[in-house]
């Protein structure tokens, strides 16, 4: 059986009026060499019976159903689980992408074989594309910019080490992130230009909930820590431990100027808590 060189990955869930356009994306590139699987989590509206259709009139379209809701990132890993491809490429069900962005993904794993990890980024002081060890990719991340702080579809994925590392974490959020981070700790992470694909702005987004809340912060935190933790990470313990200092400080200053422009009461335990100084350590257990 064929193996397609990439698995595009699209999980849906009530997106009836943008489905449509994210599959005809995919259908529009001019690298044809891909399977488009989509899988519906119980969606509410016609979101299934719409994939359905655009199934029916290209077989390299794969259409599933989940028996229950999985939520984000379980339903993320279980697309992954029926994929083929060689790489994985993610496609928000309200996202699109060009006609030359499989392409432009072509000639990058051509040039950069190696790289597990393929990031959109826009380097402050550094031309892409280019390809970073899994050290040189955590000194980028937690000293100089948010290199692994990427949405899904900013990415592209080797399928052999997406598993090897167990795919995406079930939590809110960070999921992404987290994935990226742990790839970043086994292999090589390639910088690539950005313009890959196009984010569509919703009020129901994750991201526009993430943005506008205090919660995701302290979780984000939390996530990075834990990460930091692990002492086989190609990081010294000085090295990790600044990192530590770093990312609460950031992190409590994103927090007060969140709270400043939303004042949620609610969200009043959370602040207090990132201010606690005994709160946020590296696990000596790790």
């Amino acid at each position: 059986m064929h193996q397609p060189l990439f698995s595009i990955l699209t999980t849906v869930y009530n997106r009836e009026n943008y489905i449509s356009d994210a599959i005809e994306s995919v259908l529009e590139s001019s690298f044809d060499d891909w399977e488009l699987i989509l899988v519906d989590d119980c969606s509410a509206d016609k979101s299934f019976e719409i994939c359905k259709r655009f199934a029916e009139r290209d077989s390299r379209i794969r259409v599933y159903q989940n028996p229950q809701n999985l939520g984000d990132y379980a339903n993320r890993n279980q697309a992954a689980s029926h994929a083929k491809g060689k790489y994985l490429k993610y496609i928000d069900s309200d996202c699109c992408i060009y006609p030359y962005t499989l392409g432009i993904l072509k000639n990058l794993v051509d040039h950069f074989p190696q790289a597990a990890l393929i990031l959109c980024a826009s380097p402050p002081d550094r031309m892409p594309p280019f390809e970073l060890s899994p050290r040189e990719s955590l000194l980028v991340h937690f000293n100089e910019y948010q290199l692994l702080g990427r949405a899904p579809g900013s990415a592209l994925i080797l399928r052999s080490a997406f598993d090897k590392v167990g795919g995406f974490p079930n939590v809110r959020h960070f999921g992404d992130s987290s994935l990226w981070l742990k790839l970043a700790a086994k292999y090589p992470v390639l910088a690539a230009p950005e313009g890959w694909y196009w984010d569509r702005i919703l009020e129901t987004n994750e991201k526009m909930i993430r943005l506008t809340t205090i919660k995701p912060i302290a979780e984000q935190l939390e996530h990075e820590l834990r990460f930091l933790s692990d002492k086989n990470l190609p990081l010294s313990t000085e090295e990790r431990e600044n990192f530590r200092r770093c990312i609460i400080t950031k992190a409590r200053r994103l927090a007060l100027r969140r709270f400043a422009k939303t004042r949620k009461p609610d969200e009043i335990g959370t602040l207090v808590r990132l201010f606690n100084p005994g709160a946020w350590q590296l696990s000596s257990a790790a």
